[in-house]
């Protein structure tokens, strides 16, 4: 995966600037509480991966550009489908700890699915 370029509460002040949305209206649209929002603009806290989804999703942005990857922020519409080939070059440059951010992330995929079904 590309290497990291910037931290989280720096792409989250660039997303809103950018849409032009305010912390207030992001809290609404993520049910993400104003000091939590706060918070990870001025870098006191990480989100979880659940709010980073919620973010992205209400901003419109890539999860992993909001993470602060080397990635396009727009989310790409193209297609979705990976084949095995394309996942195994994405993990190879992952470290421990991205490897655990994103096991983490596809537990709460799964989790949300679960829910969503029933």
């Amino acid at each position: 995966m590309s290497k990291t370029i910037q931290g989280f509460n720096t792409r989250l002040q660039e997303a809103l600037r950018l849409k032009g949305m305010k912390q207030a209206e992001l809290c609404k649209r993520t049910g993400i509480a104003k000091a939590s929002i706060s918070h990870y603009i001025n870098g006191v806290h990480s989100p979880t991966t659940d709010k980073v989804y919620l973010i992205a999703k209400a901003l419109g942005v890539n999860e992993a550009w909001l993470l602060g990857y080397d990635v396009p922020m727009e989310v790409e519409k193209g297609d979705k489908n990976m084949n095995f080939s394309n996942v195994k070059t994405a993990l190879e440059g992952m470290s421990a700890s991205e490897l655990d951010v994103l096991e983490k992330y596809i537990d709460y995929l799964k989790a949300a699915h679960v829910i969503k079904e029933n």
